[in-house]
C-alpha cells in the first residue's frame, strides 16, 4: 500500500493516536509497520521503546525535559486488560480482546510480543506494588492486615512481563500465614502443613486482579495499588 502523504506528516498525524490504535494501524499494511516500530517518536507511544519522560497519551512524546520534573506517571493500557486470580500459575495471566466480551476469548500474556513492551511513561527501573482487596480496603487497613508487597525491578527497564512474573512469584510463595497476618508479631504454633500457604490466600476470596491505579513517584520510584475482587 503506498501513501501520497509524506513520512513527516504520517508520523504526526499517527502521534495523534493512542498505543492501541497505533498497534492496529501497524497492520495496515508494511510502510506502515516499518513507520510505527522505527520512528523513535512512535516507537515510544506503542511502549516500544523506553520514554525518558512523561507525556499524555495522544501527544508527541517529550524527548528533552529536566528529569526532577517527572512526577505524573502513566501505565501501559494492556495492564486494565489482564485476567489473573491471584495464587495462579504465569500461564493464567491473561490479555482479554478488546473486541469480544466474549471471557474466553483471551491470550497467555506469555505467548505475546506485548510481554516485552516497556510497562510505563516515563520508563522506570524500580517499581513498588501493593495487592489489596479493593471492597475491605479501609476496613483491612484499619485491622492492620498487610496485602501483598511486590517489588519489581529491571535496570534495562520494568517490562509487562517483568510486573506479572513478579506478582505470580510473591502471590504463590507459600509463607505462613499468621506470622505474615500479623507481621512477625506471631508465629504458627501448629503443624507447618495448617499455616503455610500460598501468600494470596491472605487476600481472602478477593483474588480476582482488576487493574492498577493509584501510581505516584516517590524518590525515583514509582509506587502503585492494584485492587482485587472476588
Amino acid at each position: 500500500m503506498n501513501t501520497i502523504l509524506p513520512p513527516e506528516l504520517l508520523i504526526k498525524i499517527l502521534l495523534r493516536l493512542n498505543s492501541i490504535e497505533l498497534t492496529r494501524v501497524s497492520y495496515v499494511c508494511r510502510l506502515w509497520k516499518t513507520i510505527v516500530e522505527t520512528d523513535p517518536c512512535l516507537a515510544r507511544a506503542c511502549f516500544k521503546q523506553p520514554s525518558p519522560h512523561y507525556y499524555d497519551e495522544g501527544c508527541e512524546p517529550i524527548l528533552f525535559r529536566d528529569p526532577t520534573e517527572n512526577t505524573r506517571v502513566r501505565f501501559h493500557p494492556a495492564m486494565h486488560r489482564i485476567s489473573y486470580r491471584m495464587g495462579d500459575s504465569i500461564t493464567t495471566v491473561q490479555l482479554r480482546n478488546p473486541s469480544n466480551d466474549d471471557d474466553i476469548c483471551r491470550t497467555p500474556l506469555v505467548n505475546l510480543p506485548l510481554q516485552t513492551d516497556y510497562a510505563t511513561v516515563p520508563a522506570t527501573t524500580d517499581l513498588d506494588i501493593e495487592v489489596i482487596p479493593a471492597e475491605n480496603n479501609k476496613r483491612r487497613s484499619c485491622s492492620g492486615l498487610p496485602g501483598i508487597t511486590i517489588t519489581v525491578s529491571n535496570p534495562a527497564g520494568i517490562r509487562l512481563g517483568d510486573i506479572f512474573s513478579s506478582i505470580v512469584k510473591e502471590a504463590t510463595e507459600l509463607c505462613d500465614l499468621v506470622a505474615y497476618a500479623s507481621r512477625g508479631v506471631c508465629y504458627q504454633r501448629m503443624q507447618p502443613s495448617l499455616t503455610f500457604h500460598k501468600k494470596a490466600e491472605i487476600l481472602g476470596k478477593h483474588k480476582s486482579y482488576t487493574g492498577i491505579s493509584g501510581a505516584v513517584v516517590e524518590a525515583g520510584r514509582i509506587k502503585a495499588q492494584v485492587c482485587t475482587v472476588p
